[in-house]
């Protein structure tokens, strides 16, 4: 089950959807992570605003998929983990940024 509009604000939503792949074969959780995996690429990047409420929610995805192939994991991790640097790097610049124009 997919959730819907409906179902509430999107962190309802997410929970929803996370307790469907919780539940799922290793097949499909497989596929989840791959899913995840390609989504992430460049995220931070590409995402602007959104990366900061996306990545998270990938994270806490990946604390259920546990029946996914291991080696999978692996690369979700590692990208997530890659990511979650990006996204910590960019709110330190901006931080950086805010500071120095304050300071002017």
């Amino acid at each position: 089950m997919c959730a819907k509009p409906e179902d509430g604000n999107r962190a309802a939503r997410m929970k929803i959807n996370r307790d469907h792949i919780e539940a799922a074969p290793a097949e499909a959780q497989t596929i989840k992570a791959a899913d995840s995996i390609h989504n992430l690429l460049n995220c931070v990047q590409t995402a602007g605003a959104f990366a900061y409420k996306y990545v998270p929610e990938k994270r806490a995805t990946f604390y259920v998929l546990q029946r996914a192939d291991r080696l999978m994991m692996q690369v979700f991790d590692r990208i997530l983990t890659e990511q979650e640097f990006e996204l910590e790097a960019k709110k330190q610049r901006k931080l950086d940024y805010d500071r120095k124009r304050f300071d002017q």
